[in-house]
């Protein structure tokens, strides 16, 4: 149930009708006002995500399950098979996977990690170098 509701929540907030009026609502305001961007929302959910790198502690399964579906939707909008999501959207989650990727390495390294925590991250490693290969194949 739990997985559910994260799921629910992440694909509603990742969706390309809500990234597009994301992006057009940043032309909306005047550029003095603090308005709400692409780069914000994309940045803001995977510290959120993946508070747990920063903080160097064990991801619990809840945790885990929401990392993996957040890594799921980022691949997804980096790959853009159908072309449903804006341009700055891919360029984003592709960001979003470069830091990831990054943070994973070190903490695999770096930190003493439950093996529950080791082998989740090492996971996430494995399906953003496949994606990688896939975006390459792909173009």
């Amino acid at each position: 149930i739990v997985l559910q509701i994260q799921k629910t929540a992440l694909y509603k907030i990742f969706d390309p009708v809500i990234l597009q009026r994301v992006q057009d609502n940043e032309m909306r305001f005047d550029t003095d006002l603090n308005k709400f961007t692409l780069s914000e929302l994309f940045q803001s959910t995977s510290t959120i995500t993946w508070r747990e790198l920063e903080s160097h502690q064990n991801a619990n399964s809840f945790r885990r399950n929401l990392q993996k579906e957040h890594l799921e939707i980022l691949i997804k909008i980096m790959l853009d098979k159908n072309n449903w999501f804006p341009n700055d959207a891919v360029a984003f989650a592709r960001e979003n996977l470069n830091k990831l990727i990054a943070k994973l390495h070190f903490s695999i390294n770096n930190d003493n990690l439950d093996e529950s925590t080791y082998s989740h991250y090492l996971e996430c490693i494995n399906r953003i170098e496949s994606a990688y290969q896939a975006k390459t194949i792909l173009n």
